[in-house]
């Protein structure tokens, strides 16, 4: 706000004043985090979300080493810990529980395709933003340490992962910082510097779009190199009246040429899946070290 401008009338109300005032001041536009918390309170209903929060370990459930026993018909083979049960003479087997302390980073790509309007005239960046708010309250609630950052032409924003549900209005304020971008994203230098800022094994949710099979090849093989080390989700935006344009009757000339263009664009999103789908397969991810979730 640069300045401030105020108009008045005349005592006899014949004239108008206008005075102005210099402001120099910065508001943070953030999200409306209401629906967020409502829907946060919906899942810390669940039972699940307690689980790992609670003082009860949860045995079972869960990834995180917990203690050894004795091997019981009917448990898994693979939970057989060889070198100790040779040790002690007898089949001893791993005890899980469910982890804790997750570290999650929601990594938002801003560039020109996110600034599309879907749904009811909201960008995919706002929805994006939303989402993200979302997850990171339902996981600090749960005790997770959560970070955010941001790409598209270069390298955005970067708010490194902490704890505590009181780092959640942290995380809104900052969102207030992401901006909508006119350039082209560039996958390589965007996962890459967030591969060489994390050196903590995470959970990376990557929020992003594309729309030829190009752009997917590279970003399959910079998400290929990011789910070495980290466990990925990747979630794609999709708009919910490109299928309504594809399938509307042609009356006319031009609305048979806007439902070409929409089948032609699902066409390119279905062939951009199938072929993330091909390399989580194993044509581009290594399956033994990392994985690949896609939303």
């Amino acid at each position: 706000l640069e300045t401030l401008r105020v108009r008045y009338p005349g005592r006899l109300g014949l004239l108008e004043w206008i005075v102005a005032r210099p402001v120099q001041k910065k508001s943070s536009v953030v999200p409306n985090t209401v629906p967020v918390r409502k829907a946060a309170i919906q899942f810390a209903d669940r039972r699940t979300f307690r689980s790992g929060l609670k003082i009860e370990r949860y045995r079972g459930d869960g990834t995180e080493f917990e203690s050894l026993r004795e091997f019981i018909p009917g448990d898994e083979i693979r939970s057989i810990n060889w070198k100790s049960s040779a040790k002690h003479r007898t089949l001893l087997a791993r005890q899980y529980r469910a982890e804790r302390n997750h570290q999650i980073v929601f990594a938002i790509d801003t560039g020109h395709l996110m600034s599309e309007p879907i749904g009811k005239g909201v960008p995919k960046l706002d929805h994006a933003v939303t989402t993200a708010l979302l997850m990171s309250y339902i996981s600090l609630k749960a005790g997770d340490r959560v970070g955010l950052y941001t790409f598209d032409a270069k390298v955005g924003h970067y708010l490194p992962p902490k704890g505590g549900v009181h780092f959640h209005p942290v995380l809104t304020d900052f969102s207030g910082r992401i901006e909508y971008s006119d350039s082209e994203t560039n996958f390589t230098l965007g996962l890459s510097s967030l591969l060489q800022k994390l050196r903590r094994r995470s959970l990376v949710v990557v929020l992003t779009d594309f729309v030829d099979t190009v752009t997917a090849e590279l970003m399959v093989q910079n998400l290929g190199r990011l789910s070495r080390k980290h466990v990925v989700m990747f979630v794609s935006l999709r708009d919910p009246d490109l299928a309504k344009v594809a399938l509307a009757e042609p009356d006319d000339l031009f609305v048979m040429n806007r439902s070409v263009v929409a089948d032609s664009q699902l066409s390119n999103t279905q062939v951009s899946q199938e072929l993330l789908s091909l390399a989580d397969a194993g044509q581009g991810f290594d399956g033994d070290r990392g994985s690949i979730r896609y939303s």
